[in-house]
């Protein structure tokens, strides 16, 4: 008896990893499928949910495909993680490149539909795409997004998301003409990214008027910055509850050292470092020990 239930319970098994296999190959094949007749369209990944939905899709562009977009975005509503990056390259159109008259991506308006989505990342790389209203699911729990020219609406928009945990921006986003005072709403993050528009590294300045409005972060990142020293002492001082600093795909200005990042950070908060070129070292380090 013990066996032929043991049996039953192995072929079980077999039959429900197969069937999720297969759905997995069935659901993401046929996404695949779609996009193979589109114009450089590919995806990046594709995973299935245990009842045989796509619920994670990762999509990459080198054209102005909106269709292909609209397409995912009509059929596929159980994505609750969905990515979306426009790169436009070398091998088309200048007005796919530049962004002119029919070549340039509209803002995805039919994220919308996605009510299941907790995690989006909306790349435009070497793009600035415009968007009056976001139209972000209220479910979001991580939100990435660059080159997105932000209004003072889009900011207020994305402080209505409640459940929001962590947020991936670049310098769009920090813009001086912004008011300050929409920020004030974003008590709820627990980890903040600022990173540099497009691809290269650069300046950027973060003030500490700025970072008040997100004093309750624990997790902050640069990414693509050229640090300076104020860059981290601001950071140090507005955000009290900071327990790990990360600095990522970055460049150090000729002041500023590892040693002195860890220094400034003191014992309390864990340096993350990757792929980023600092001195390691430097007389001054020495002398203020």
């Amino acid at each position: 008896m013990k066996i032929k239930y043991l049996l039953k319970v192995t072929c079980l098994i077999i039959i429900s990893s197969f069937a999720f296999v297969k759905a997995q190959f069935t659901k993401c094949d046929e996404i695949k499928s779609y996009l193979s007749g589109q114009r450089a369209v590919y995806v990046e990944k594709c995973k299935v949910d245990d009842e045989g939905n796509v619920d994670n899709l990762q999509l990459e562009y080198n054209t102005a495909d909106d269709d292909a977009l609209n397409y995912i975005l009509d059929n596929y509503r159980n994505l609750t993680t969905f990515g979306y990056s426009y790169k436009a390259g070398v091998d088309y159109d200048i007005e796919d490149i530049f962004g002119s008259g029919s070549g340039e991506p509209e803002y995805p308006k039919d994220i919308a539909k996605l009510e299941k989505l907790k995690h989006l990342k909306i790349f435009y790389h070497f793009h600035r795409n415009n968007a009056d209203y976001l139209f972000l699911p209220k479910g979001l729990r991580t939100l990435a997004i660059r080159n997105v020219a932000f209004t003072n609406e889009n900011i207020q928009e994305i402080a209505t998301l409640k459940k929001l945990r962590k947020l991936d921006i670049d310098n769009n986003f920090i813009h001086r003409e912004y008011k300050y005072s929409n920020f004030q709403d974003f008590y709820f993050l627990k980890s903040l990214t600022i990173s540099n528009k497009g691809d290269i590294i650069d300046n950027i300045k973060v003030s500490r008027e700025f970072l008040q409005n997100f004093n309750q972060i624990e997790v902050f990142q640069y990414s693509l910055v050229r640090l300076v020293k104020a860059n981290i002492k601001n950071v140090l001082a507005e955000l009290p509850y900071l327990k790990e600093f990360r600095i990522v795909d970055c460049e150090c200005s000729e002041d500023v050292t590892i040693k002195y990042i860890a220094r400034t950070l003191g014992d309390n908060i864990n340096l993350v470092v990757k792929n980023t070129y600092c001195k390691k070292t430097m007389e001054s380090d020495w002398e203020n020990l």
